[in-house]
């Protein structure tokens, strides 16, 4: 009888942490995609400034060239 309550302990322990292998797996899984979105929106960020300022200094420059203040 208290093999069988062994057994049945190490198996629950098992199972435990076969699950707890398996969660790891998946919230790292996420947690990288989650980073791969986040860096893409920094780049899309980044880019929507560097144009802004492009656009400026082309105003600018056509602004320069035609003399107008």
């Amino acid at each position: 009888m208290i093999a069988l309550m062994a057994l049945a302990i190490a198996t629950a322990a098992l199972i435990l942490s076969v699950l707890g292998v398996l969660a790891a797996v998946a919230w790292r899984r996420n947690r990288r995609q989650y980073e791969a979105l986040a860096e893409r929106i920094d780049v899309d960020a980044r880019m929507e400034y560097l144009t802004v300022q492009t656009l400026e200094a082309m105003h600018d420059a056509v602004r320069r060239r035609d003399g107008l203040p």
